[in-house]
This record gives C-alpha cells, structure tokens and sequence, in this order.
C-alpha cells in the first residue's frame, strides 16, 4: 500500500507541476498580446503628437502669412525625425521584450519537464530503497 500512495503522491506532485508551468505560460502569451497592443498604442500616440505639433507650426506660419521655409521648416523636420526614432527605439524595445518572454515560456516547459523527471526518479529510488515493487510472480526464492 505504501508504494500505491508514494506513486500517487508523485503523479499528484506531477499534475500541480504542469499545471503551474501552465498557467505561468498563459500569463506569458497574455503579456506578450498586451504588449503588442501596447506598442500600437504607443505609436499611434506619437503619430498623433507629430501631427498636432505639425498643424500647429503650419497655422502659425499661416498666421503670420509665411511658407514653412529655413527654422519652422527645420523644427517641424527635426520633430518628425524625434518621432521616427523614438518609434524605432520602441519596436526594438518592444521585440527585445517579446524574445525574453519566449525565452522564459520556453524555459517554464524545460523546468517543468526536469521537474517531473526528478519526481519520478525520486519516487523510484524510493521505493526500490524500501524494496517495494516486487517482480510479478513473487520474486523471492523460497
């Protein structure tokens, strides 16, 4: 009976395992669709600051009855260059930040596999220690 309940526990043992590496994938796949919307947000965002800085250059210089010409020219470039870049820095950001999360899913699967493995060795050094398990048909000489 007692090899029955170490055998249990193990394979009970096993279950929780997978199911925490699991769930700790999940939340890593939804980490990475929230990160994915993030960065479109960002951008977005940023598209929007341009424009509205680059409108607002635009009418003032039609206020004050001027072509976008030399330093309104060069602040509305330089913006747009700020703007480009920061995108840039933020998708590699971003794909840094997506990689790692791949990486640590697939470090979850690798830990839980090892996990599982050392539970049924474990389990087995166990009961061959306590010299349970008999062969099938007796085993001992009489």
């Amino acid at each position: 009976m007692g090899d029955f309940l170490t055998i249990a526990a193990a394979g009970a043992s096993i279950a929780a395992n997978r199911q925490e590496a699991g769930a700790k994938q999940v939340e890593l796949d939804i980490a990475a669709r929230e990160e994915k919307t993030a960065v479109k947000d960002r951008a977005i965002q940023r598209k929007r600051r341009i424009n509205a800085v680059l409108g607002s250059q635009n009418a003032l210089a039609a206020a004050k009855g001027i072509q976008l010409m030399g330093s309104v020219a060069n602040i509305s470039l330089v913006d747009a260059e700020r703007s480009a870049e920061d995108s840039r820095i933020d998708e590699l950001n971003t794909s840094s930040r997506l990689r790692s999360m791949k990486r640590q899913r697939k470090s979850i699967g690798r830990i839980s596999r090892l996990r599982t493995a050392t539970t049924i060795l474990k389990t087995g050094a166990s009961i061959a220690n306590r010299g349970g398990s008999k062969p099938a048909g007796g085993g001992e000489e009489e």
